[in-house]
């Protein structure tokens, strides 16, 4: 309770110092933009799925027991997701990035190199939940952020940062994003 009361604390008083400064209007025209991206599932072996359904951490071994499951009955596992991506454009003044599930920092830092950071507000938990979407990086480490899917089956590959920061980049363009994230800017690489 004391670390949520010192956080708690800390964010009051950025709001406070924030609202207290001058604070820069946004503009249009406005530009929304939704579309969809299918990001990568694990394939995985029935002899690990039995394994992590009998002996895997327990953020593991409700997908595993599900996608047993679904072969015993002769099915397959899906091979990616489907969710939903937002841009919505406010003229040159900022791009707001809806991200669906809940996305690690990593994302934070990967559109700011895909679209620029400047002006730039990525939001996650947006028009569709479904569990975490790890980074790369995080995929290696292993861990929670790794559960895969909270209804239905299966856990993200590490494409899956890739899949998804290359459609926010492409709605960004047709967003008209300004390059960079300001008029004039640069695109990074």
């Amino acid at each position: 309770m004391d670390d949520a009361r010192r956080h708690g604390a800390e964010l009051g008083e950025e709001v406070c110092r924030v609202a207290a400064g001058k604070l820069a209007p946004v503009s249009g025209p406005l530009t929304t933009l939704l579309d969809q991206v299918d990001l990568p599932l694990r394939v995985v072996g029935r002899e690990e799925l039995a394994a992590l359904a009998e002996t895997g951490p327990s953020w593991q071994k409700g997908n595993a027991k599900t996608m047993l499951a679904m072969l015993e009955r002769g099915a397959t596992p899906p091979a990616s997701y489907r969710a939903p991506v937002a841009v919505w454009q406010f003229g040159n003044d900022l791009t707001l990035v809806g991200l669906s599930g809940e996305v690690v920092v990593d994302y934070v830092f990967a559109i700011e190199k895909a679209v620029g950071p400047l002006r730039l507000w990525p939001a996650a938990y947006c028009n569709d939940y479904f569990g975490y979407i790890p980074s790369a990086r995080v995929h290696a480490e292993g861990g929670y952020e790794n559960r895969g899917l909270n209804s239905g089956a299966g856990w993200f590959a590490p494409e899956a940062e890739r899949a998804l920061v290359e459609k926010v980049r492409e709605l960004a363009l047709k967003a008209k994003r300004p390059p960079g994230g300001q008029p004039g800017g640069a695109v990074v690489p």
